[in-house]
């Protein structure tokens, strides 16, 4: 509608100008027009300065995420600092399970990354975003479906973008460069001799961990010295609790290790 009184304001001034002849009806024309004509003007050029018959607005939405990689228990999430001073990150995760190729935060001056360690296993991606949107008026004005005078591609502009990434406490938050860097180290310590020595001493652990589980169940109920299904499930469940201390001493380590590690 902007444009309409935009060109109603430039040939209504030139037609009452020129063509009216009547002088006191000619200047009353040609007054209103330039009225209208510099009215519009001002208008468009105050909604694309200032925001003129728009209002900000908050949009929150949230969901599920994975790490970016997963690997015996291990779960790490990559970020990518940008710039020398490293005020601004990218950080990328996973929609589903079995992405592929992990998705990753906006490139641009209006997000932010926040990062959050929670208990559980459960990790969430909460996205806040403030955007200049017209009101009634506005979209009266300068608004046509998802085409408007003076921004580009819709009918808001965004001000600001805030990601809070609430991970579990477990998880690994780390830099490509070290990412990098810790799996060249990881596979130093994993190659050779010395790795299938450290590999059958976890799976001695593993089995005297169980035994001691089920033995120190059946001396409290000795009722279960004859029950086979019980004392399986007993030993499935002693293998995930040593399992889990495994994963949570691997994760002090490398955590240790890459406060070693530039980012």
């Amino acid at each position: 509608m902007i444009l309409v009184t935009l060109l109603i304001g430039v040939f209504g001034t030139f037609i009452s100008f020129v063509y009216v002849k009547n002088i006191p009806l000619r200047a009353l024309l040609t007054a209103i027009c330039l009225v209208i004509l510099f009215g519009s003007t001002w208008a468009s050029i105050a909604n694309d300065n200032n925001h003129f018959m728009m209002e900000k607005k908050n949009t929150t939405s949230s969901r599920t995420i994975y790490a970016t990689n997963s690997n015996n228990g291990l779960n790490l999430m990559v970020y990518q600092n940008l710039g020398t001073q490293k005020k601004h990150t990218v950080q990328t995760y996973k929609k589903t399970k079995n992405q592929k190729t992990p998705s990753h935060t906006q490139v641009d001056e209006f997000t932010t990354n926040k990062i959050k360690y929670v208990s559980g296993n459960k990790a969430t991606l909460k996205t806040t975003t403030t955007n200049w949107e017209f009101t009634k008026a506005g979209k009266f004005w300068f608004g046509i479906n998802d085409w408007k005078l003076g921004n580009d591609k819709s009918d808001f502009k965004i001000v600001k973008r805030v990601n809070t990434f609430s991970i579990p406490k477990r998880w690994i938050h780390l830099s490509k460069n070290q990412a990098q860097q810790l799996s060249k180290e990881l596979k130093k310590s994993q190659s050779g001799a010395s790795a299938k020595q450290q590999q059958a001493a976890i799976k001695q652990q593993a089995q005297t961990f169980v035994q001691a589980k089920v033995k120190a169940a059946v001396t409290a109920n000795p009722k279960l010295a004859t029950d086979k299904s019980a004392q399986q499930k007993l030993a499935k469940q002693a293998a995930a609790e040593f399992q889990e201390q495994l994963v949570q001493k691997k994760v002090t380590q490398i955590k240790t290790m890459l406060k070693s590690i530039k980012e």
